[in-house]
């Protein structure tokens, strides 16, 4: 609808990563999303860090970490997820369902 929507990962009911067809995608990737008791349908999420600098950070071909002070980080370049100790990007991620507590 148009409308930004900010939603914490246990809202999400369920989540649907669609095929990158487009150069736009690989930055904002296209999925299906249903939020519990809110909206659902088609949405892009940032795939990339919004203080990214370089070309490469901002096409989100690497990722980057800087160390602003003692223990506070912040990345460049594609986002990734903590999973198992492993540093995985959102486009790799295998989601097979969604459980919350």
């Amino acid at each position: 609808n148009g409308e930004f929507y900010l939603a914490n990962f246990n809202e999400i009911e369920s989540l649907k990563m669609e095929p990158v067809e487009s150069l736009l995608e690989s930055i904002w990737l296209r999925v299906e999303i249903t939020i519990k008791d809110g909206p659902s349908g088609t949405a892009h999420l940032p795939l990339v860090y919004i203080n990214s600098e370089s070309e490469l950070e901002k096409l989100g071909q690497v990722s980057d970490w800087v160390e602003l002070k003692d223990e506070f980080i912040i990345g460049k370049g594609m986002k990734m997820l903590f999973v198992d100790d492993e540093a995985i990007t959102i486009p790799n991620l295998k989601i097979s369902s969604l459980e919350t507590a």
